[in-house]
C-alpha cells in the first residue's frame, strides 16, 4: 500500500488517494513512521495546493510529529517537516534541525533536500542574503559550494565573502563539480 501511495503522491490528482492509502497503511500498522510522515506531507500540501481545508495545517503537524515521535532520526519526516517550518516563518530553526540531523547520520539525500528548502524560504540562498550564512555556527567546517546564474567577478567575491569556498555558474561543468566533490 504505502509503495502505491508514495507513486500517487507525486501528482496533485494523486496526493488524495495517496493520502487515503496512507491512512488505510497506519490503521494496519500504527507504528508505521514513514507512511505518518509522508501522510503530514499529503495533508500540507493538499491542503495548500489542491482543495483547502482549514485543519490541513494541524493534520500535517500532527502527522509529522508522530512520525518523529516514532523514529526520531527518520529523515524523510526531517525534510518533509521543513517545509511547515517555513511555511510559519520558522525556516533558520529548520536549518539548525537539519543541519544537526545532517552531521548525525552523515550523507543524507533526504536531509539535504530539506535543508535546500529551508535555506530558500529564510533567505540563506538567495544572491542578496549570502552573508547570513557565515553566521551558522552549524556550518563549521562545512565546504559551501555556490550555483548560481551570477557570472560576474563581483558576485564571485560576494559568494566568497559570504563564506562559500567554492562559486559555480549555470550551467555548471560536470567534471570542474566532479572535481571539487572528490576532494571533499
Amino acid at each position: 500500500m504505502p509503495t502505491v501511495a508514495n507513486e500517487l503522491a507525486r501528482s496533485y490528482d494523486g496526493l488524495p488517494r495517496a493520502r487515503d492509502l496512507y491512512l488505510r497503511a497506519l490503521e494496519l500498522d500504527p507504528y508505521f513512521a514513514p507512511a505518518w510522515a509522508h501522510l503530514g506531507r499529503c495533508h500540507r500540501v493538499i491542503g495548500k495546493y489542491v482543495e483547502a481545508a482549514t485543519d490541513s495545517e494541524l493534520r500535517a503537524q500532527e502527522a509529522l510529529s508522530r512520525a518523529l515521535d516514532l523514529n526520531p532520526r527518520l529523515s524523510v519526516a526531517h525534510k518533509f517537516y521543513a517545509n511547515p517550518e517555513a511555511d510559519i516563518g520558522e525556516a533558520q530553526r529548520a536549518v539548525v534541525r537539519l543541519l544537526g540531523e545532517a552531521n548525525r547520520h552523515g550523507n543524507d539525500p533526504e536531509l539535504f533536500a530539506g535543508l535546500v528548502h529551508a535555506c530558500r524560504y529564510c533567505g540563506l540562498l538567495s544572491h542578496g542574503h549570502r552573508p547570513q550564512i557565515r553566521g551558522l555556527k552549524e556550518l563549521n567546517g562545512v565546504t559551501l559550494i555556490a550555483l548560481t546564474g551570477y557570472a560576474q567577478e563581483s558576485d564571485r567575491k560576494k559568494t566568497r565573502d559570504a563564506g562559500f569556498q567554492h562559486h559555480f555558474v549555470k550551467p555548471v561543468d560536470l567534471e570542474t563539480l566532479e572535481a571539487v566533490l572528490a576532494d571533499l
